[in-house]
């Protein structure tokens, strides 16, 4: 388990208001990552017993990239590995969906645009300017997080 400090500047977005945090009002977020759990992501079998992912070296450095592109994005902000936050905890999202291509494009598409209705009232704001190979990086570490 890795620990990163977070020093800096915070918005938070509540349907139409949104709240920033300056340096001064957040001094310290202690945040806790898991490292992936990619030998368990090597046969994920659904319910059904069909294979839905096979891990390769390929998709194990992906795992890796989408970690730490996770920890430099706004992501922590709303999100934690295992609370609720404002939004889901990223383990419940991993939970919620099945590791499938599909599945991967449904929550990229999510996160680009935003979304809302899924896990309560509160809208998770959109990130168009998130490169979509990132993005993807990052739905496959927390997908990893099972």
């Amino acid at each position: 388990m890795r620990k990163i400090i977070l020093v800096g500047s915070l918005a938070l977005f509540f349907s139409s208001v949104c709240f920033f945090y300056s340096k001064a009002d957040v001094v310290q977020t202690e945040v806790q990552l898991q490292e992936p759990k990619t030998a368990a992501a090597k046969k994920n079998v659904s319910k059904a017993g069909t294979k839905q992912v096979q891990t390769s070296a390929s998709s194990t450095k992906e795992i890796e990239e989408g970690s730490q592109l996770l920890m430099k994005s706004d992501c922590l902000g709303c999100h934690k590995v295992q609370d609720k936050l404002v939004g889901p905890s990223f383990i419940e999202v991993s939970k919620k969906y099945t590791h499938t291509p599909a599945n991967i494009n449904l929550l990229t598409d999510k996160i680009v645009k935003g979304g809302s209705g899924v896990w309560g009232q509160i809208p998770m704001s959109p990130h168009p300017t998130l490169p979509v190979t990132d993005i993807n990086k990052i739905v496959k570490y927390i997908f990893s997080l099972k």
